[in-house]
């Protein structure tokens, strides 16, 4: 068995609504996060409470000065406090099976539990440059979590969120 903890996890969040220019496409990284590898087996365990915020996303740059270090931590702690509950819900777990699909790419399906709550996840994942590297989309509302909203939703954040995985080869 393999067992990952080097490397990068990124949550990507979207803006929209009325008041959206207001807003901001914000990128976090997760700190703490341990993926085991066992033949087909795939097991993730991510601690949400480690989620910082890197900055603000401007095209496909990041823009790690667009928010103030005051407005990171209040943005950090809604996350972890309010949406996640990390108090009564620390981990957020991944249980599934990898399949080849050629040399060094692989198609991973399996299942996401977050909030102690279900929900099947479909992504792949290839081997570049020594990483394990890999994206998927999250509708926050198949875990029951309803998008922020601000302003009467005139400002809200997207039901998709963007997460982006570089993980250090075993």
């Amino acid at each position: 068995m393999d067992r990952i903890n080097k490397g990068t996890v990124q949550v990507f969040t979207f803006k929209e609504g009325l008041l959206s220019p207001l807003a901001h496409d914000l990128r976090l990284d997760l700190k703490r996060f341990e993926v085991e590898l066992d033949g087909e087996r795939v097991k993730g365990r991510f601690w949400p409470a480690t989620l910082t915020v890197d900055g603000v996303m401007k095209g496909n740059q990041l823009d790690p000065d667009g928010l103030k270090d005051s407005h990171k931590r209040e943005i950090k702690d809604n996350i972890t406090g309010k949406i996640l509950k990390t108090a009564d819900h620390p981990l957020i777990t991944f249980n599934g099976r990898r399949q080849a699909v050629g040399l060094e790419a692989w198609k991973v399906e399996g299942e996401l539990e977050i909030l102690g709550r279900l929900a099947s996840v479909a992504f792949s994942a290839r081997l570049d440059g020594g990483a394990i590297k890999g994206e998927v989309e999250l509708q926050q509302t198949r875990w029951g979590i309803a998008p922020f909203k601000a302003m009467a939703g005139a400002i809200k954040l997207k039901d998709t969120l963007k997460l982006v995985f570089s993980l250090d080869a075993p």
